[in-house]
């Protein structure tokens, strides 16, 4: 059997700088609009779903005292609102206010960009081929882990 240890660790090391690089990318571009990435989530969270903040923390792998923080400052910037439920007097509903729709609006318009020119020069071979070796990654991945396949 072949030992394609350094092949492996470059894949990952590449995955681990596309990720960066990527990150930075859209962090700088958001930044112009004084907003982070991770504001940008949990605006686009509030606006898709009707999801608890305990929910929400745990779609985006957070705590929930640090989500209250994302909270309170996308409430100061006027983005989003919190209601008291009618029923639960210790629950808040967050609803996503005009403003923050428009900004969710340019954010999601840049990160767009910014991942089409990640993928330039790329036709329908070069993505065909890339979702076959990434479903392979993940198939061999679900083996691994048995009865219990992987989580999104």
């Amino acid at each position: 059997m072949e030992d394609n240890s350094q092949q492996i660790n470059d894949v990952f090391a590449n995955f681990r700088r596309i990720g960066i690089a990527y990150r930075n990318a859209t962090s700088r571009q958001l930044n112009d609009m004084h907003i982070t990435h991770e504001q940008c989530a949990l605006l686009y969270l509030i606006e898709q779903s009707d999801m608890t903040q305990k929910e929400i923390a745990q779609k985006l792998k957070i705590s929930e005292a640090t989500l209250s923080g994302r909270v309170k400052r996308l409430e100061k910037m006027h983005y989003i609102e919190r209601v008291q439920d009618q029923n639960d007097k210790r629950k808040y509903d967050l609803f996503i206010t005009p403003s923050g729709k428009k900004a969710l609006d340019e954010a999601k318009s840049i990160v767009d960009r910014l991942s089409k020119q990640c993928f330039e020069g790329f036709d329908d071979q070069d993505f065909a081929l890339l979702m076959s070796l990434f479903q392979r990654v993940y198939k061999n991945l679900e083996k691994m882990k048995g009865e219990n396949a992987c989580s999104d």
